[in-house]
């Protein structure tokens, strides 16, 4: 639904849900990075990376490799509509 807000239901199974996100425009760092990309995983549980951009590679790596490769393929995505998550 777009441009309403509903309430995000319960979670009873860890990393079945992602959120995700990011936050910056941070100074540059050596690397660098000027944002700190972030996913919830349920269960109050989270994960971050610092990622010089918000494009779909830095999303899809940080996704790969934060998430997949670690906790397995969530069953639903939910991001806050930056740039980085859209098609």
């Amino acid at each position: 639904m777009v441009g309403l807000l509903a309430p995000i239901p319960v979670v009873l199974t860890p990393f079945a849900t992602l959120e995700i996100d990011y936050v910056g425009l941070f100074p540059a760092t050596d690397q660098g990075n000027l944002y700190i990309m972030l996913h919830i995983g349920g269960c109050c549980w989270a994960e971050t990376r610092a990622v010089p951009d918000t494009v779909g590679l830095s999303v899809k790596l940080f996704l790969l490799e934060q998430v997949v490769l670690r906790h397995g393929t969530p069953q639903k995505i939910i991001s806050f509509w930056g740039t980085g998550f859209t098609m």
